[in-house]
């Protein structure tokens, strides 16, 4: 399930019962939560190595901006949303959207549609 649907779904769940659930449910991160470095270790290990996924969460005044990288090189650039009601994080760069569910695990991470978690760094 994509999590804007998974977004939309809890919102009806929370309406049909007349919002009793809205404490448990409630998201408990800001913005200030998502900006900084997140990494995705390589696939099946916590060890960083040069193929990890990296980008930056950034917010100057107004704008919010990502970067992205690859063996540490600039690879693209683009906005991102952060969903307060939702816990969800969205990057837009282009014609590409990508989500991302902000959890906690001790520290905050971000889990993509896939299952992958990624780390502040």
């Amino acid at each position: 399930m994509r999590w804007p649907h998974f977004a939309y779904a809890l919102a009806v769940v929370l309406m049909e019962d007349g919002g009793r659930r809205a404490a448990e449910a409630a998201c408990p991160f800001t913005e200030n939560d998502v900006i900084g470095s997140w990494i995705l270790p390589a696939p099946g290990s916590d060890v960083v190595e040069d193929d990890a996924r990296e980008f930056a969460i950034a917010r100057d005044g107004d704008q919010r901006y990502f970067s992205e990288y690859l063996h540490h090189r600039p690879m693209g650039q683009g906005t991102w949303l952060f969903d307060h009601e939702s816990c969800i994080l969205t990057l837009v760069y282009g014609s590409s959207v990508e989500t991302f569910r902000l959890e906690s695990a001790g520290e905050p991470q971000l889990v993509d549609e896939s299952g992958q978690t990624y780390r502040k760094f």
